[in-house]
């Protein structure tokens, strides 16, 4: 996985009226975690530079060296993308949380399943997983797990244990799980609307009558 590199400062007004005036500046508030910190670390970052940074990648699992300055001193910090807000019609970036990693240690994490190429004409990709939980060394993390549904046969569906893996990548979990499967379209049928049938009624009756006699 690529390593993205990403100015950062240290934040040490918390509260809704600071971080407002955060934003208002073009910063984002956000914290690091987990590593052998006991508490979250609360930092800034700034908002252009960020999402400038983050074109062409997914908004999940992204790792990053962020440079934090320590008095005057740049301190690297390995972290991943873990959570991002997102203000639901303004696209504003409300807060960030990122997560301390080391390179030689295992983590698990979240992915999602890519689903690449086309299903025949006249069938429908039926989608059971959309992630999958994987463990890898935070440098081997794929930002997502490609399916080739072009690869996939009508009927037959792919498994959890069918999902090919990038080098050093394990998955969590039930290996028996169905991913996705392709099936043909059922055809609709159109019932006739109410006022036809009503309108039918009569002329039914009349047929049976003549019929009769």
């Amino acid at each position: 996985m690529e390593s993205l590199t990403l100015a950062a400062q240290d934040r040490k007004e918390i509260g809704k009226g600071p971080v407002k005036r955060l934003r208002m500046k073009g910063l984002v508030p956000a914290i690091i975690y987990g590593g052998k910190e006991a508490h979250p670390r609360t930092i800034m970052i700034n908002d252009h530079d960020f999402r400038k940074l983050m074109r062409g990648h997914s908004k999940q699992n992204v790792m990053m060296n962020l440079q934090l300055d320590d008095n005057g001193k740049v301190n690297d910090q390995t972290v991943l993308l873990k959570e991002m807000q997102v203000h639901p019609y303004k696209r504003q970036i409300l807060h960030i949380d990122f997560l301390k990693v080391a390179m030689d240690e295992l983590i698990t994490v979240e992915v999602a399943l890519h689903f690449a190429g086309e299903h025949p004409k006249g069938t429908n990709l039926e989608i059971s997983l959309h992630n999958i939980e994987i463990e890898a060394l935070p440098g081997q993390l794929p930002e997502a797990i490609d399916v080739d549904v072009e690869k996939m046969e009508l009927d037959n569906p792919i498994m959890v244990s069918d999902l090919v893996m990038p080098a050093g990548v394990k998955v969590v979990g039930d290996l028996n799980r169905r991913v996705a499967v392709i099936v043909e379209q059922k055809e609709m049928v159109l019932e006739k609307p109410a006022e036809e049938a009503v309108a039918a009624a009569p002329e039914a009756a009349a047929t049976e009558a003549k019929s009769e006699e």
